[in-house]
């Protein structure tokens, strides 16, 4: 194998597992509730929208969110993560208690796997959030692992 073929196999097998994980889905919605204990946020999420289900046969989904840093390259200097920082978690929580206070719709969804099955119906578990926009939208994504 010559010099050029490495250049171009290496950077594809560091890339390829992020393209893996690419894609998401968001629906408008109302937050009922966020609820704080610790570090630990419970976010009640009811879609109102008719798009199709967020999560199949659940309108409304409880999410309990605790930031922790996921990709295990995050730590490499040059290698960047789509996942959300301690500090746009935060913001987004804001966000969510502020649409919450103002009875205000939201789209809200999820990047890769970010919402994981705790084993209750409609209940799920994240590691971070971001908020993004998205043709003029602006949606909270929920992440878990590596994005």
């Amino acid at each position: 194998m010559n010099g050029i073929n490495k250049i171009v196999i290496v950077p594809l097998l560091v890339l390829l597992p992020a393209l893996c994980f690419a894609g998401g889905y968001a629906v408008s919605g109302r937050v009922e509730s966020v609820a704080q204990q610790g570090d630990v946020y419970v976010i009640h999420f009811i879609q109102t929208g008719n798009e199709s289900e967020l999560v199949k046969d659940c309108k409304q989904i409880n999410i309990t969110l605790k930031y922790s840093r996921v990709p295990w390259f995050s730590w490499i200097p040059f290698m960047e993560s789509g996942h959300p920082t301690k500090r746009e978690t935060i913001e987004s929580v804001e966000y969510l208690k502020k649409a919450n206070k103002d009875n205000q719709t939201i789209y809200f969804g999820y990047m890769g796997y970010g919402l994981v099955p705790t084993g209750q119906k409609c209940s799920f578990k994240s590691k971070g959030l971001k908020i993004e926009v998205d043709n003029g939208k602006w949606l909270v994504l929920s992440y878990h692992d590596e994005t």
